[in-house]
């Protein structure tokens, strides 16, 4: 035991063996298969924040206010001690370009608005675990010790396939205005937007038209509960949410190991396969 503990990295732990030891195991393989991914997507943000910030910044210096001799006072700092800032104010030119509508200021703080969110979409810390309301307990799981990987939802709800999609989708919405406004943002950088063709661009941009790398950057959705429940709760769900492409994760435990020899047993691990966008794991704990 000593040698075993000796052999583990600085950072490193032992799982217990037991019905969650699969939590740790499935946020560390997405967070390593989207941490690539959410680097990439985080630098064109900043980038694009910044360039869109520079178009602020340069149209706010064309306005008359910014050469009055107060404001140029207060630009100088201690610079105004040896420059006269009344005279400077004169001589400064007035800008050669057309000044910015309103109309695209206010759009280019709108899409600014969505890109500042994208740290709090984009981390991974908002996994969500969804199970029945008392199922933990009646497992006697600890979940309290997986507070830091997944934020647990006791869904009060008979329906849980039908909770976890309506869920995902919420967030997906979040994430839509997130994908589209950086889209929006490299029209605005590179003077291509043009109103005729873009004005409703977020209204029917959702997650249907995500990249695979931007679907990929979905949060972790896992749903946990037993086999027979779930297939007598609620059935047409499942199969919507089966077909559905969202990037929801089912465990679903079958506690009787006699279960199919039942003659009304629900064998869902059929259903799965029968979907064609599904992929189906069928395993013992261990």
């Amino acid at each position: 035991q000593r040698v075993l503990f000796r052999s583990l990295p600085k950072k490193g732990s032992l799982l217990t063996f037991c019905d969650l030891s699969l939590l740790p195991l499935l946020r560390f393989a997405v967070d390593l298969g989207q941490s690539e991914s959410r680097l990439s997507v985080m630098e064109e943000v900043t980038s694009l924040r910044d360039r869109l910030q520079t178009l602020l910044d340069v149209e706010r210096a064309k306005n008359s206010t910014e050469r009055e001799s107060s404001t140029v006072n207060a630009s100088l700092g201690l610079g105004s001690s040896f420059i006269n800032p009344s005279r400077l104010s004169k001589v400064l030119v007035e800008p050669s370009t057309e000044p910015m509508t309103s109309e695209r200021k206010a759009r280019i703080q709108a899409i600014l608005h969505h890109l500042f969110k994208a740290e709090n979409l984009l981390s991974p810390s908002i996994s969500k675990c969804i199970i029945r309301k008392g199922y933990a307990q009646r497992q006697d799981w600890d979940l309290d010790s997986f507070g830091a990987m997944f934020t647990v939802v006791d869904c009060e709800e008979e329906d849980l396939c039908g909770f976890s999609l309506k869920q995902m989708e919420e967030f997906l919405d979040e994430m839509a205005k997130l994908f589209g406004s950086m889209r929006l943002a490299r029209l605005e950088v590179e003077d291509l937007y043009r109103s005729e063709l873009h004005e409703d661009f977020l209204d029917y941009f959702d997650w249907k038209s995500f990249t695979d790398e931007e679907l990929s950057l979905s949060p972790l959705v896992l749903v946990m509960d037993d086999e027979e429940q779930l297939a007598s709760a609620a059935p047409v769900s499942l199969q919507k949410l089966l077909n559905s492409g969202l990037p929801i994760q089912l465990v679903l435990f079958r506690r009787d190991p006699f279960a199919y020899a039942q003659e009304s047993f629900q064998d869902l691990t059929q259903v799965a396969v029968s979907c064609r966008r599904a992929f189906v794991l069928q395993s013992s704990i261990s």
